[in-house]
């Protein structure tokens, strides 16, 4: 029992001294360079990370290893399988959801720049959850086009049911921008910008087809 209890000590020490020895980062707002809004920093050593709203559709596939934490408690992690030196840092805290920091001098994730290779969409009915994926270059190019042209906008004034829908690049390992997917009662499919949610767009055929598969309907 003495050893458990000299263990679980020791643990907790280590655990200790590690957050103590974190290296701190420093948080800050700037105005954004066009003047519209403001942007939030994470700085080291002259190592600069933002997050404004071209940063906002950003998701951490899964956090890291902690690589550092700033003066109020807030930790700062790496991607799964990236390193204090990439392109992307995620803050994090108790209560707090993942916030992706994008490094100052690498470019903004533009999903029609970066190359999206896959999309994939969870689906959860109650009992199950399922997830549906594609690598069609066809379908893909469908829902950047729709992102790019959205055409005539539709105010959120209905029943629906919201789903993700995450795009991958293999320039930005690491993390996935996603839109939402609003499916109406009556099978229409709906696609909006995180950075606007109220204002959906209508979705194209392919995906609306490939969405109503990936929640059991019947294809029209």
């Amino acid at each position: 029992m003495l050893c458990v209890v000299l263990l679980t000590c020791a643990v907790v020490g280590l655990l200790i001294w590690r957050e103590r020895s974190m290296p701190v980062y420093s948080m800050a707002q700037e105005p954004l360079p066009d003047g519209q809004g403001v942007m939030e920093t994470l700085t080291l050593d002259g190592a600069r990370y933002v997050h404004s709203l071209s940063e906002f559709a950003l998701e951490p596939i899964r956090r890291g290893s902690q690589v550092g934490k700033t003066a109020d408690g807030m930790r700062v992690h790496v991607p799964a399988g990236g390193n204090a030196d990439g392109d992307y840092l995620i803050l994090t805290g108790f209560m707090f959801p993942d916030v992706v920091y994008r490094r100052a001098d690498a470019p903004v994730f533009d999903p029609q720049e970066v190359g999206i290779s896959e999309l994939r969409m969870m689906v959860n009915d109650g009992r199950f959850s399922r997830q549906q994926t594609s690598q069609d270059p066809a379908l893909i190019a469908e829902v950047l086009a729709r992102l790019d042209e959205p055409g005539a906008l539709t105010a959120a004034t209905e029943t629906f049911d919201s789903y993700r829908l995450e795009l991958f690049s293999p320039q930005a390992p690491g993390v996935y921008y996603f839109v939402y997917v609003m499916v109406a009662p009556d099978g229409r499919v709906f696609l909006a910008e995180r950075s606007s949610p109220e204002e959906w767009f209508v979705a194209g055929e392919s995906l609306t087809q490939w969405v109503r598969e990936a929640m059991g309907q019947p294809a029209e």
